[in-house]
């Protein structure tokens, strides 16, 4: 995923991490589970696990994190 078509997003005070991202996927046509497809890959594979729901919140390992600060064009402190 480029960011181009995104642009710059950024997470709103307080915001949870399943509602940034739900916006992130909203901004490229994506649902929530292409986008953590796409920042959770590890070598070709998904690396997800687990049912989401309206109220989850999610934890994203540090290379997710960057994944998703560059896919904002959001440096990962601002994302914090």
């Amino acid at each position: 995923m480029s960011g181009g078509a995104a642009g710059r997003i950024a997470a709103l005070n307080g915001e949870l991490t399943q509602s940034f991202l739900t916006r992130i996927a909203a901004r490229y046509h994506l649902g929530i589970r292409d986008v953590l497809a796409a920042v959770t890959d590890v070598g070709g594979l998904q690396n997800l696990t687990g049912m989401l729901y309206p109220d989850s919140e999610i934890h994203l390992n540090a290379q997710a994190r960057d994944r998703v600060a560059a896919l904002c064009h959001v440096p990962q402190h601002v994302l914090e």
